[in-house]
């Protein structure tokens, strides 16, 4: 059963029972009684707070958000200096911050919020064209660096799903994966968040194996078992790109696994 997304609205949220939710809001101003009014028949897997145009640094982190699962859709981090003030009252919740990527400071941010032990991650956006080389640059300090750092999203789920059989498209964290997520914008739209065999098959048609019955860059590319063409229209060199990315996480991983299997030696 698919994780429904939806705008807070008490008249959806009372004709919904039993379900994972998704609960997207325009402003933090009211979220805790709104995360309570959601979860009184559900499970809430995330309250989402998009704020395109306003800094990390200029949001109120309360003590209150606590036990909310809490998704902020920032621009940039902001005044950097009044950012660094907030950052312990920010890991002390159950949160993650994700950065517009129209931002030109986005991958930096995001190594400076990851540094400071923020979990964060990339906000991929439609029709704005990612800069390749900053991209490449990040995937390298993420996967490669010894230095610890929070997880950032998608790379962690990446990571984390490089040895799958089956694909894993990283638009799961994202919220933007028709297999495991369906938007209702009305009581109507509930019945239909229900995916027969059929359906399935349909979506899965179209967003995988179209592509190797059309033999198109992505059924050649290395990455499309973790990207699933969600890139495609955002890069110039996307196959490339995306490829010496999954070249990274696969190096990550080894390292992991040689870390992991260290045998202890008898020193004399």
């Amino acid at each position: 059963m698919r994780t429904i997304i939806l705008k807070y609205d008490e008249t959806i949220l009372k004709n919904i029972k039993n379900r994972r939710l998704v609960v997207c809001v325009d402003s933090l101003d009211n979220i805790e009684n709104q995360y309570v009014e959601s979860s009184r028949a559900n499970d809430v897997m995330a309250i989402v707070v998009k704020l395109p145009y306003v800094s990390v640094s200029d949001i109120e982190f309360k003590e209150e958000w606590k036990q909310i699962p809490l998704i902020i859709v920032a621009h940039n981090i902001g005044d950097y200096f009044r950012f660094f003030t907030k950052v312990d009252d920010i890991r002390h919740l159950n949160i993650r911050i994700f950065l517009c990527n129209k931002s030109n400071m986005v991958f930096s941010d995001l190594k400076i919020m990851s540094s400071l032990g923020v979990d964060c991650g990339l906000n991929i956006e439609e029709g704005f064209k990612m800069d390749e080389e900053k991209l490449l640059d990040f995937a390298s300090y993420y996967f490669m660096s010894p230095v610890p750092h929070a997880s950032v999203e998608p790379f962690e789920f990446i990571l984390r799903h490089l040895s799958d059989e089956a694909n894993s498209s990283f638009g799961m964290v994202l919220f933007d994966d028709p297999l495991q997520y369906i938007e209702v914008t009305s009581p109507d739209d509930i019945d239909s968040s229900e995916l027969s065999d059929s359906d399935f098959f349909s979506l899965k048609l179209d967003s995988y194996y179209s592509h190797f019955m059309k033999l198109d860059d992505c059924a050649k590319c290395a990455a499309f078992k973790i990207c699933n063409h969600k890139m495609s229209d955002k890069m110039d060199n996307c196959s490339k790109t995306m490829s010496e990315i999954y070249e990274y996480a696969e190096l990550r991983n080894d390292m992991n696994k040689n870390h992991e299997n260290i045998k202890t030696i008898c020193q004399l």
